[in-house]
Formats: structure tokens, C-alpha cells, sequence
């Protein structure tokens, strides 16, 4: 593999650097230690097949980009097969993979799986984790039931996390529950009836279920949160492994939230801060009966995403800060879902059938768009290295200097197998907006971190591209290298910062070594198996420091 090491004098700074100060060991408000897998996905279970493809037939984008998440991370991200097709799926040992009813309008309103469909998993990483959907919307316990009998058959008992009972189920219409009296309390009480019948059944003596996925934000209008529930008794049956809420920060389902979802609401550090600021109840009301919190699906824009906001460059800024900023409330995981085929369609929604728009990558061509990956797919390639593979990482934001705090994510993460006595690495994300067809020169930041390593130097990587608004993967970079083929393309860059001086540009994120410097390609850490130029970024180009360059709480995810 290509490999180049630029090195950059401070002497090259033209703007002065403003110092950066770090706490020598983990604050207060550091999160607990945190899974390599943190950042995970969620597919929509009718979907697997197309993203995975099958033995016969892999997908080998699908299985080429995980492995790149997989070779920085140490591990595997976790797989969640769910979303609202799960509620209307049935198991049959008949049907060889899938099968798919489609409305008139060309959703999915059935999902009927067979054997086939755990092949389909087995394509992926031998470590990876499963939370597994089962059908709750159809008020059938034993579709249900058969469907838990199946997953725990097919999947490797290492494998197979968790269960998980419905889909969004505060979401539910008439004719799924009688709305006249679904709330936190029959929920509860359904919740745990059909939970500890399935584990019982199955001979499960140890909790196996991820409760709630409720898809509103837990405002007090909520009709069910983890608060709610926690309160309602819902650990009393011995079932909950894990509690769950999704995430949409904006939507695109109705006129009103589509005129929000636009960049400069999304790239903007205090919005995201504030917005999953909204779920410290929640992780705190999960932390207070021993179980860990996860936000089990979540993206930028619901309803598949939109156009010129969630296929550009700025979603990887939107995930890289969302992702690192619920780590440090102690979000145990977190599982960015991609979408496809819209389950139902309305007159007031903006999107139509095909892959959503905020998909990290399209595994077959649609829209108009081919397959490949998205611009925000090196956002999980940040995550990957940032976090590291130690399980012992812990991370906590800082308070950037000055007027920086608005719009620079900053986040430190000490990490004991690198540096004892200081933080181990840094992300800076500069939330700034700048669009391809903004002027010259590039504004940007420069951080000083003397305070830390002297009059030494520092390594980094860059996530970086023409602009905020960038759609073409081809000129989007991690460390000079774009992925939208599904492997590195172009030549690694590992900067090295004289000085100790980091600059940061508008609309691009950092990741500083602090300690141990960096490793190429990544982590590189252990490996199970599967089945299956020059870092220009445009006419633009990437920038660097100082030039511009033209060329697991509780240890529970473990076994």
C-alpha cells in the first residue's frame, strides 16, 4: 500500500494558533469505556439480502467496505436487522431466502424470510454481533416466537446478542394495537409477557431482549421512553439485556420538517449537542437499573434521507459529532440505519421508492446513482481509529477556546494501552460552512497543543473534501485515500504537524495522535473471517496543517 508522510512546519502557519488545553487524565464527564464495534449499523430487515447479497452471489462493496471499518475498528460493527419491515415479517422454512409484497405505490407491506436469509449473514465477519428483529406489530406471539426458534437455530449463539421485540412500537396504527389504551404501561406489561414466554421457551436463563426502539424523541409529550418503562417494572421479568430509542434530529415526511432539513440546520455543532443532549434521561434511567443504552436506530433526516443534504459530504461531519458526542453521554452503541424502499407513501412525503438517501453506501445502483459508497462512509473510518480497539478508550468533549466552541467539535480520548498519563487522541470537526462553490481561500482554524507534547510534533489524519455540499464519493478523503469503490483508492497521507500546531479548515474534520503516533491503514488489529491519488480531493484540494496540499459499558458487548 502507498503510504506518504507529509511533514508541515509551524513556520508555514500564517494565522496565529490559538492553544488548546486537555486534561491529563479522563474528567468527570468522560465517558465509560467504549466498544471498538460503537459504531455499528441498523439495515432495514427486508433490505438484508440486497446489501449482503448470498452465498452464491455476495455483495462484495457491502462485505470490501465493512472490512475496511472492521481492519481500523479491531472489530466488526454490530448488525441490526430491523427497522419497520420487521413488523410485518413472518418466518417460513418453505421460502428459500425472501419474498416481498409490495403495494401499489411500492412499498412493503409483507416480508416473508426463510433459511436462505441467515446465509445472507453469515457473509459477514465471524465476531460480528447480531440484535436480530422479531415481529411485534402483527400481535401474533407465535410469529413471533417462530421467528426467535429460527434466528437462534441459524446464528451462532456467540453471534446472536440480542432479540428485539417491534419496531418503533409507540408508533403503532389501529390496526396493530387499540390506541385507546397502547401507552408506557400495556406496553410494558405485553412487553414483558411475550418476552419471558420466548425466552422461556427457548431455554434462555440470562436477559436476551433489547426493550422499547421508540422512535419519538423523549420530550415530555413522548408516548413511551426508557423512563417510562423503567418506572412501569419492565426489568422485573428478567428479559432486558439492553433498552433502545431512535434518533432523527430532522425529517423530510412532511412540508414543515422538510423546509428544517437543510445543511447549515444539520452541520452545526450546538444544534447536535443540544439535540442528543435529549436522551441523558434516558441512558441515565437505563445506568440506574444495571443495563446499558443504545440508540438502536438513528440518522440525520427521516423518511429516507434528502437530497443535496444527506448525500453530501456534510452527513459524514453530521455522523463523525453525533456518534462522538453520544459516546460521551455513555450511549452504548449507536446503529446508523440504512433505508431502501419506503414501507408506505403518502402525498406529503417528499422521497419515493429506492435506497434513502442517507445510505453510507447504495449496494446496487439506484436513483439514479450507482452502487457505491456514499461521502459519509469515511466518517466510520474516523470513528474506527479515533475510538481504537482496546475497549479501554474513553472519551469526553471539550470546551473549544473562545468563539471556536459554537462550531468546532472537539473531543479527547484517553486510552490506557497507548498513554497512561495523557490523552491518547483528539478529533477536531470544524462545523464552519464551506461549499464547493465557495470563494477562496478556505477559512480555518489552528490549534495549539504545545501543553501537551512541548515543542514536539504531532500525527493526523484528514476527512476532507471539496466542500460541505460535496456529492461525489470519488473526491471525498480519509488520509488522501477515497473508498467509493469499496476499497483504498489513492495514496495514505499521514501528516505530521511541527510544533504542535493543527490546523483545522472549514467543513473537515481532524484526528490527532497524541501518543503512539499513527498506524497505517489503521488499527490493524486481530481478524475473523468472512464469506464473501495523491489524496487530491478536486480542484480545491485537501487541506493540512499549516499548507495546502494540492496532491461496551460494562464490558456487556463482549463474550
Amino acid at each position: 500500500m502507498l503510504l506518504a508522510l507529509l511533514t508541515l512546519g509551524a513556520s508555514v502557519l500564517a494565522q496565529t494558533s490559538t492553544p488548546l488545553t486537555l486534561p491529563l487524565t479522563p474528567p468527570s464527564n468522560a465517558s465509560l469505556p467504549l466498544s471498538p464495534s460503537f459504531a455499528s449499523f441498523s439495515l432495514e430487515f427486508a433490505f438484508i439480502p440486497t446489501f449482503l447479497g448470498n452465498l452464491s452471489s455476495p455483495n462484495s462493496l457491502s462485505l470490501s467496505l465493512l472490512q475496511e471499518i472492521t481492519r481500523r475498528a479491531g472489530e466488526p460493527p454490530s448488525f441490526r436487522p430491523g427497522g419497520i419491515t420487521v413488523d410485518s415479517s413472518e418466518y417460513d422454512v418453505t421460502i428459500p431466502e425472501i419474498e416481498l409484497d409490495e403495494s401499489s405505490t411500492g412499498g412493503i407491506y409483507r416480508t416473508t424470510y426463510g433459511p436462505g436469509y441467515f446465509s445472507t449473514l453469515s457473509l459477514l465477519d465471524n465476531r460480528t454481533q447480531f440484535v436480530f428483529g422479531l415481529n411485534f406489530g402483527n400481535n401474533s406471539l407465535d410469529i413471533a416466537l417462530t421467528e426467535a426458534q429460527a434466528a437462534y437455530a441459524a446464528i451462532p449463539a456467540s453471534q446472536l446478542w440480542a432479540l428485539e421485540l417491534g419496531n418503533e412500537p409507540d408508533q403503532y396504527n389501529a390496526e396493530q394495537r387499540d390506541l385507546s389504551t397502547w401507552n408506557a404501561q400495556t406496553y410494558t406489561e405485553e412487553w414483558v409477557n411475550w418476552t419471558s414466554t420466548i425466552q422461556s421457551t427457548l431455554g434462555l436463563t440470562s436477559p436476551r431482549f433489547v426493550a422499547l426502539g421508540a422512535a419519538e424523541d423523549p420530550t415530555s409529550s413522548a408516548l413511551i421512553t426508557t423512563v417510562d418503562v423503567v418506572s412501569d417494572g419492565i426489568t422485573q421479568g428478567n428479559t432486558v439485556r439492553a433498552f433502545s430509542q431512535h434518533m432523527y434530529q430532522y425529517s423530510t415526511c412532511d412540508p414543515t420538517r422538510n423546509a428544517l432539513a437543510i445543511l447549515p440546520n444539520l452541520i452545526n455543532h450546538r444544534n447536535i449537542t443540544a439535540y442528543v443532549d435529549e436522551w441523558r434521561p434516558q441512558v441515565a434511567a437505563a445506568q440506574s437499573v444495571g443495563v446499558p443504552f443504545f440508540v438502536g436506530e438513528f440518522n440525520s433526516v427521516s423518511c429516507s434521507g434528502k437530497q443535496g443534504v444527506t448525500d453530501t459530504f456534510g452527513q459524514a461531519l453530521w455522523i463523525a459529532d453525533t456518534m462522538l458526542y453520544g459516546a460521551s453521554i455513555n450511549i452504548t452503541k449507536m446503529f446508523l440505519h440504512q433505508g431502501a424502499v419506503l414501507v408506505f407513501q403518502s402525498s406529503i412525503q417528499t422521497n419515493t421508492p429506492g435506497f434513502s438517501h442517507y445510505d453510507t453506501w447504495f449496494p446496487v445502483p439506484s436513483n439514479g446513482t450507482g452502487a457505491g459508497a456514499s461521502p459519509s462512509f469515511v466518517a466510520y473510518l474516523l470513528l474506527a481509529e479515533a475510538i481504537g480497539p482496546s475497549n479501554q478508550s474513553r472519551i469526553a468533549p471539550i470546551q473549544a477556546p473562545g468563539n471556536l466552541a459554537d462550531n468546532l467539535g472537539t473531543y479527547a480520548i484517553w486510552d490506557p494501552t497507548v498513554n497512561t498519563t495523557a490523552p491518547a487522541r483528539l478529533v477536531l470537526l470544524n462545523m464552519d460552512i464551506y461549499n464547493v462553490s465557495s470563494p477562496s481561500p478556505r477559512p480555518s482554524v489552528s490549534l495549539d497543543l504545545s501543553s501537551l507534547v512541548g515543542s514536539g510534533s504531532v500525527q493526523l489524519k484528514r476527512m476532507t473534501s471539496p466542500g460541505l455540499d460535496e456529492t461525489d464519493a470519488t473526491l471525498v478523503t480519509w488520509a488522501g485515500q477515497q473508498f467509493q469503490t469499496g476499497s483504498a483508492a489513492g495514496t495514505e497521507i499521514i501528516e505530521t504537524a511541527n510544533g504542535a500546531n493543527v490546523t483545522v479548515y472549514a467543513s473537515e474534520g481532524v484526528l490527532v495522535f497524541l501518543s503512539g503516533g499513527a498506524t497505517a491503514g489503521g488499527n490493524r488489529t486481530g481478524g475473523g473471517s468472512t464469506g464473501g491519488s495523491g489524496g487530491s480531493t478536486g480542484s480545491e484540494g485537501s487541506q493540512t496543517s499549516g499548507a495546502r496540499r494540492t496532491a461496551s459499558i460494562f464490558g456487556w458487548w463482549r463474550h
